[in-house]
């Protein structure tokens, strides 16, 4: 059995660190923006939380993902929405799931069956309940699963994620299992048939895995294939990371991380933090003495230690998650710590070549236990804002708004790489998109798509930063173009276009210059290298505003060309009081 104990630790001194910025950028606006939240008014215990559009209204909403207990014994709590008014204003709309109520440790997010809507993932942790498939049915979200999902499915589900694994233009199911059960195999994938239902794909995956409890998963293009690997993070021990094939079916690959220093940890952030073309990764906890980890990739899915590029970051920290954005807009991406023992969140700048320094008195102190955090604009005022998500004691959710500080979205989306190959008989193009914050759903777009002969060819999303889109039969070049939320477009995508669709078209990126196309070559493949990889999730969302803004594909490097940046790390203000978390406890 787990359990977690609360004991007195004086941290250590605080390093003396230059602010790369003074002034305040998050401020709290209460626990009363989301009104009475649930759990008899004191709030949940929220492992997880989604910042995204669920009444497909165009404004961002709030998903907490709720499960009492711990790593044993998981209870149900309510499944919570909070619906946005587009001010920043937020009211209870759960029973757009049926006021669902279960134990859940995370949910995905992702268009199953290509009806331009999001459908919703909700597996069982420790086996509790069935497994859930809502699918979004005009608005109203209707459990499916004992239409879509294998007979009796019941997870043992710490972390899940929806992602195109096989390129066949829809989105299987990823489970992370062994929640409660160290002895569970680490996974499986359960692949759709291109109608949203679901089987097991039977030997897809490892059986086995170093590390116990798996809490979250970050799907990416970690070996710059244009597929997507899986991270699996353990609650305790080594991390999993598996490569994809080509096929959908993955070896380990584990191997290629650098070695773990010790310490529980929850949420690994992805991103490209020295601008290089590949996918970084942050995890919280484990860079030795509890501070955050820093793995530079080296392009093939073999990492480095960089935690020392992290200026400022304090040792002895109890944090939950490490966030990628790019608060101040200059083509790096910033990277946010989510704490549970610090005062505040803490926010690190990266100065484009994946150093980081501590930006002082960055979000309000509000010495709150965050579980989880994400980012986006919530008050349609252009800039991010954030969530956090509580558990452990102060148990209510926070909003913070962006303050002047935070640079307001001006700067198109930037395609990372771009990739031709034949499936079957189609043209398939696909690209890295990144726009200012990474999620499980990818960048915050509008739309993605390719630019051929003056008309629009949606681009779907795959999962982590990846996109897809068909060629027309006989198309004889291509622009890959995409609009984020705030409206920002990439340049040279037209400007008033047709939209035509395919079999297997979706969300495009934002492009970055005209590739030509051999269709004449069966099963050829044409690699176009981009500036940066994002990482993350991806945005399964698909507007209907025309005209794109591309840029001019580049090879990468500086911060002028768009390039990303990453995440920078854990710094700290004292506290006195740090959980300490035991064994497989949290």
């Amino acid at each position: 059995m787990r359990h977690h104990l609360l004991i007195g630790l004086a941290l250590a001194p605080l390093f003396a660190a230059t602010a790369a910025h003074a002034d305040l950028l998050f401020e709290d606006q209460g626990t009363a923006k989301l009104g009475t939240q649930p759990c008899n008014g004191s709030g949940c215990w929220t492992n997880y939380a989604r910042v995204t559009d669920v009444d497909g209204d165009g404004d961002l909403d709030i998903v907490a993902v709720n499960c009492g207990g711990f790593f044993s014994n998981p209870s149900p709590q309510p499944l919570t929405v909070y619906t946005n008014d587009g001010a920043g204003n937020f009211t209870n709309g759960s029973a757009v799931f049926g006021n669902y109520t279960a134990a859940l440790r995370q949910v995905a997010f992702g268009d199953i069956d290509n009806d331009g809507d999001i459908d919703v993932y909700a597996p069982a942790a420790g086996q509790e309940q069935p497994d859930a498939l809502f699918v979004n049915e005009n608005g109203t979200f209707v459990n499916q699963a004992s239409a879509r999902l294998p007979a009796g499915l019941s997870s043992d589900a710490g972390a899940t994620r929806f992602g195109d694994f096989d390129n066949d233009g829809d989105l299987d199911i990823f489970v992370a299992n062994g929640y409660i059960n160290d002895n569970a195999e680490p996974g499986a994938i359960y692949k759709n048939d291109g109608a949203g239902v679901f089987t097991l794909a039977v030997g897809a995956v490892p059986v086995s895995a170093d590390g116990v409890n798996p809490d979250d998963v970050d799907l990416a293009d970690f070996d710059g294939d244009f597929d997507l690997d899986i991270l699996i993070n353990m609650h305790s021990g080594e991390n999993s990371l598996w490569l994809n094939n080509g096929d959908g079916t993955f070896t380990d690959a584990s191997g290629g991380l650098a070695p773990n220093g010790g310490g529980l940890h929850y949420g690994p952030g992805v991103c490209d933090v020295d601008n290089d073309g590949d996918r970084d990764i942050l995890i919280d906890n484990i860079g030795g003495n509890y501070l955050e980890q820093l793995l530079i990739n080296n392009g093939s899915g073999v990492f480095t230690d960089g935690t020392n590029k992290i200026s400022g970051n304090s040792a002895g920290a109890d944090d939950n998650i490490v966030s990628c954005i790019d608060y101040d807009n200059d083509g790096a991406f910033d990277i946010v710590v989510g704490s549970l023992s610090s005062a505040s969140e803490r926010v690190f700048h990266n100065d484009g070549a994946g150093n980081f320094s501590v930006v002082t008195q960055a979000f309000t102190a509000t010495n709150d236990s965050t579980l989880w955090m994400e980012f986006g604009d919530l008050n349609g005022d252009g800039r991010l804002d954030a969530l956090t998500a509580q558990g452990e004691g102060e148990e209510l959710e926070r909003v913070f708004f962006g303050n002047m500080g935070v640079a307001q979205d001006t700067v198109p989306p930037t395609i990372g790489a771009t990739d031709m190959t034949t499936v079957g008989a189609d043209t398939v193009i696909r690209f890295a998109v990144r726009d200012n914050a990474v999620t499980d759903e990818g960048p915050r777009l509008r739309r993605a798509f390719l630019y051929v002969d003056n008309m629009e060819v949606p681009a779907r999303f795959m999962g982590g930063d990846l996109y897809r889109a068909v060629l027309p039969p006989g198309a004889a070049a291509f622009t890959a173009c995409a609009e984020d939320i705030a409206g920002n477009v990439t340049a040279n995508c037209g400007g008033s276009t047709t939209t035509t669709t395919s079999s297997t078209g979706g969300p495009s990126t934002n492009a970055t210059g005209t590739t030509g196309v051999d269709n004449g070559s069966s099963g050829s493949a044409m690699t176009t290298t981009g500036s940066n990889g994002a990482g993350g999730g991806g945005d399964d969302e698909t507007g209907s505003e025309g005209g794109c803004d591309c840029s001019t594909q580049n090879t990468g490097g500086s911060k002028a060309a768009g390039a990303f940046g990453l995440l920078a790390l854990a710094l700290g203000l004292s506290r006195l009081s740090r959980r300490v978390r035991q064994g497989s406890t949290k």
